[in-house]
């Protein structure tokens, strides 16, 4: 989908909604996906700042791996 998107180039959100942990998040940005939905990952942590921070860093980890 990342794929057709990029190609036909599609102005175009690809949302994950579920599922989506610090442990996997980076994967899914590499997968093409630019909305995270992370209720649980983030409200089940004890530390939301922390959580957040993390998230974010793994994103910029996977776009500087895509450039």
């Amino acid at each position: 989908l990342a794929g057709r998107i990029a190609r036909e180039k599609l102005l175009v959100d690809l949302e994950v909604d579920g599922g989506v942990k610090v442990e996997n998040i980076a994967r899914l940005r590499r997968a093409g996906a630019n909305v995270f939905v992370a209720g649980s990952a983030i409200f089940e942590s004890p530390d939301y700042r922390s959580t957040i921070r993390r998230m974010r860093e793994e994103i910029a980890r996977a776009d500087r791996r895509l450039v």
